[in-house]
C-alpha cells in the first residue's frame, strides 16, 4: 500500500472523550451556534474552552499586575 492514500495525520489529534448531560435550552444553544457557524458542535466547545481560558488567564495577569 502506498503511504499517500487515506486522511493526513493530524498534528493534535483529540485524545481525550467525555459524555456530558445538558439542559434543553443549552442543548438548543449548542445547535444553533454549531449551525450558525458552520462547525460541528464539538468544535463549538473548544472555542468556548479556550475562550473562556484566555479570559481567565489573562484576568488573572491583570491582577497580578496589579498587586
Amino acid at each position: 500500500m502506498s503511504p499517500g492514500r487515506g486522511r493526513p495525520p493530524s498534528k493534535n489529534p483529540p485524545v481525550k472523550s467525555i459524555n456530558m448531560r445538558l439542559t434543553e435550552i443549552d442543548g438548543k444553544r449548542l445547535d444553533y451556534l454549531a449551525a450558525k457557524l458552520k462547525i460541528s458542535k464539538a468544535e463549538v466547545l473548544r472555542i468556548g474552552l479556550t475562550q473562556l481560558y484566555l479570559n481567565t488567564v489573562l484576568k488573572n495577569e491583570r491582577e497580578d499586575v496589579n498587586e
